[in-house]
């Protein structure tokens, strides 16, 4: 496993809540097709079921541009 420089998504979201910011609607849908689409990939293309998926197995990294399962 790879190390991944960031933070897990439930730590993203509780940050930006303790912060009182708001979650672009534009970065919502940017981490939600990565996740779909890493999904897609791990079920069909490789045959895994991830039986254990949480925000806290969700992670991002620094930048929020890569999101990792």
């Amino acid at each position: 496993m790879e190390l991944v420089e960031g933070q897990n998504l439930l730590d993203f979201v509780n940050s930006t809540a303790d912060k009182k910011e708001v979650l672009l609607e534009g970065l919502i849908w940017e981490i939600f097709l990565q996740i779909v689409l890493a999904l897609n990939y791990i079920h069909v293309d490789k045959g895994v079921v991830h039986r254990d998926l949480s925000p806290n197995n969700i992670l991002l990294e620094h930048n929020m541009r890569r999101v990792k399962l």
